[in-house]
């Protein structure tokens, strides 16, 4: 399923010229700022997904960082992980980043485990992050029936719909708090 889900999404984007490959923050945290670097899995998936991890200088996950680097960055998209935190609630500064400007901020799907970490949903968040950052050249891509699939195929659980458009939006299940 991985080398198949890689190799789908490398044909999505291989045509993409280096220079016109998005520029992706992840965000582990926001209170207190951490985000990821080189040399970890959300750097691999932001780049098997068309994108640069502009934090990729910082080695590991969970760096802290400050606002101001953020604002030098000023990334093409910013992903959130899904438990960073609220952006709404941290700072009007985070208003001046391209990404919030062109409402390019995403909060990472979580299922079984967050999609972003070192998880077995590792080829679901391949997928969902070249599609986020590329809608167009993946616009025949339906996440909620490629997470039933996948539910289904390796977890052996029939998701409802429902339960697929929890877990894209990183929702916990219904019933429990959110």
């Amino acid at each position: 399923m991985l080398d198949a889900t890689m190799a789908r999404v490398g044909a999505g984007l291989a045509d993409l010229p280096p220079g016109r490959r998005l520029r992706v923050l992840h965000v582990k945290s926001l209170v207190p700022l951490t985000v990821d670097g080189g040399g970890t899995i959300i750097d691999e998936w932001i780049g098997r997904a068309g994108g640069r991890n502009v934090a990729a200088a910082i080695s590991g996950n969970m760096r802290p960082v400050s606002l101001e680097q953020v604002a030098a960055w000023d990334p093409d998209v910013v992903i959130l992980g899904p438990d960073s935190g609220d952006l709404a609630r941290v700072s009007a500064q985070w208003g001046a980043l391209r990404a919030v400007r062109d409402g390019r901020v995403y909060r990472n799907p979580s299922g079984v485990f967050p999609w972003d970490r070192y998880g077995s949903e590792l080829p679901l968040q391949v997928l969902w992050a070249a599609k986020t950052l590329y809608p167009g050249r993946f616009a025949r891509v339906d996440m909620a029936f490629e997470t039933i699939k996948f539910y289904r195929e390796f977890f052996g659980y029939d998701l409802t719909p429902g339960e697929a458009a929890r877990i894209l939006a990183a929702r916990p299940p219904a019933g429990d708090a959110e």
